[in-house]
């Protein structure tokens, strides 16, 4: 079984490899989409294999904890994604994902943590360079993304950053990332996402005991899209769930508890690779987690923060009910990876404690099981039921509408458009910046290196 998952596990790395090949020298765009399509679903069965193999080492290379999912989701994300249909733009889709996951796996085996960060930054690269060479110059998403993935490096990299800057740094390049990979549909962003959510998560130790403030604000920002859908006016408007749980996941980190983000994150890469009921409702473990470690006092050192923080996530979910939801769907080959999606999903709400997201690897630092308030059993389901029914009862029987018209007479010079419907023109300069960004930023891991090892 282990030389088999090894074989598995370096046929989902050669996979992407072998599409920019087939790409750039023999196929049409259409064609090489088409393949391309069914190397990421082959890729995402093979990483799938991975995940249940357990710790699968490979020669240099291992794959353990978060890296058989992150595989698979980014893989899944390659098959649904349909524009641009440019041969180097596919090409150059395969070429991150093979960039991205080798840095992975070779830091959890041979290398060390900087090849992991090596290798995002080149993946970020390639998606850029693909879309520039495509003649698709203006893409605000992916320039906001290569922003994000920069300010992850060096907040993870930079030696003339303290602990505590550092950790606002990282925070802030991963609420960019969310931002990028949520706000526009099945962006190539979104290729970034779980990668950043994995390594993010995995030094959320940086912040230490100055994580309150970054941990609120980031809840905040994130009931803002989750009551969208119920205040927006504009016909047809919805709630983009996974705008909301990236945010969270964000902000669960940010608090200190790396096992809740992991809950948090997973189904948040879920709903960008398909918007739907079953991907949605796998957040529904890391909310029951969440709300057991808030009221045992294992999240956070305050009690007001607690408080603060629960009653956040109390409005989130509440406002996520409330509001319909955004729905995605997929055509041609990319409806099979949209039904992959879906089963991920209903894997993850059955079986959270089985999906390789939420277990300590390599690269993450060891913690206790994120699921042992799990086995509360109905304590759990109680405490968000009562939360839920109450915030919803509250802010559906309330007139709400002359606050939030005094509060959106207030913001109106800033919120010309919603946060998440919003359609940024960025001409071409912006997404240079975001390159020479990117640039400097490997710079600065290359120099730190003795640091990240």
């Amino acid at each position: 079984m282990s030389l088999a998952t090894g074989v598995v596990l370096w046929l989902a790395l050669l996979a992407p490899l072998a599409v920019v090949v087939a790409t750039t020298q023999t196929l049409t765009a259409g064609g090489a989409l088409r393949w391309g399509q069914v190397a990421g679903l082959v890729t995402a069965a093979g990483w799938l294999v991975v995940t249940l193999g357990g710790e699968v080492e490979a020669g240099p290379v291992t794959a353990h904890g978060a890296i058989g999912p992150v595989g698979a989701v980014t893989a899944l994300l390659v098959v649904v994604l349909e524009g641009p249909v440019a041969r180097r733009a596919i090409a150059s889709r395969h070429a991150a994902v093979a960039s991205v996951m080798f840095g992975l796996v070779v830091a959890a085996g041979a290398g060390t943590p900087a090849d992991a960060f090596s290798g995002l930054a080149v993946g970020a690269a390639l998606l850029v360079v693909g879309l520039w060479s495509s003649g698709q110059h203006d893409d605000p998403a992916l320039a906001l993304g290569v922003i994000g993935t920069a300010m992850v490096i060096v907040g993870v990299a930079g030696d003339f950053l303290s602990s505590a800057q550092a950790g606002w740094v990282v925070v802030g390049g991963a609420v960019l990332v969310v931002v990028a990979a949520t706000t526009a549909t099945r962006t190539a962003a979104g290729l970034l996402l779980p990668a950043v959510l994995a390594l993010t998560i995995s030094r959320a130790a940086m912040l230490g005991d100055s994580g309150d403030l970054p941990a609120l604000l980031v809840a905040l920002l994130a009931m803002l899209p989750a009551w969208h859908g119920s205040t927006s006016r504009r016909e047809g408007a919805s709630t983009n769930v996974a705008l909301v749980l990236g945010l969270w996941s964000v902000a669960v980190l940010a608090a200190g508890d790396t096992s809740g983000a992991w809950l948090f994150a997973a189904p948040a890469a879920l709903v960008t690779v398909v918007a739907s009921p079953l991907t949605m409702a796998a957040a529904t473990p890391g909310v029951l987690v969440l709300v057991t470690r808030l009221a045992n006092g294992l999240v956070l050192d305050h009690a007001a923060v607690r408080l603060g923080f629960g009653l956040l996530l109390a409005l989130a979910v509440a406002g996520v009910l409330t509001g319909p939801a955004r729905r995605s769907t997929a055509h041609g080959l990319g409806v099979w990876g949209a039904w992959a999606g879906i089963g991920v999903g209903g894997w993850l709400l059955v079986a959270p404690a089985t999906w390789g997201w939420t277990t300590a690897g390599a690269l993450i630092q060891p913690a206790a099981s994120p699921l042992d308030s799990w086995a509360y059993g109905a304590g759990p389901v109680v405490a968000v039921g009562a939360l839920i029914g109450a915030g919803s009862l509250v802010l559906g029987r309330s007139d709400f509408h002359r606050l939030w018209r005094l509060i959106r007479a207030g913001l109106e010079p800033a919120m010309k458009r919603p946060l998440v419907e919003a359609r940024f023109r960025i001409s071409p300069p912006p997404l240079v910046v975001a390159a020479v960004l990117l640039v400097l930023s490997t710079v600065v891991l290359v120099g730190s290196f003795d640091r990240v090892r």
